[in-house]
């Protein structure tokens, strides 16, 4: 569990998350395995959060790396945070060493998954 993520390009614990989930896409024979990554944040310091949830949505909606690079590129669907979030997902990905073209950086996002602790911890335990 990370505590607390920023999602920036001078977030550390950003840049370890994407090391970590490099490593394990790239450990695996194909990128397109369905094995999912789960991250799970303490807290952020964004004003809102949803941003990097749409983007993660949309990787795992949308059919291929060129459909999914034109929607964030097409004005008006994507926001400049959903952008950032992208562009520094990417570097952080050619920074620890990893391929980071755009149908290994869909790939990824698309198997990546990410859960709030706090909504975690707010839902009532399950009844037996």
């Amino acid at each position: 569990m990370k505590r607390t993520i920023t999602f920036t390009a001078s977030d550390k614990e950003f840049k370890d998350v994407v090391r970590q989930i490099g490593a394990a896409g790239f450990a695996e024979d194909s990128l397109q395995s369905q094995h999912g990554f789960a991250i799970a944040i303490g807290r952020t310091r964004q004003s809102k959060e949803p941003f990097y949830q749409d983007v993660l949505k949309w990787a795992r909606n949308i059919e291929d790396a060129v459909a999914f690079r034109a929607r964030l590129e097409r004005p008006g669907a994507a926001n400049i945070a959903m952008r950032s979030f992208v562009d520094v997902f990417r570097a952080n990905l050619a920074e620890a060493g990893f391929a980071d073209d755009d149908e290994t950086l869909w790939s990824l996002l698309r198997r990546a998954k990410s859960y709030s602790l706090i909504s975690i911890l707010m839902r009532p335990p399950p009844t037996s």
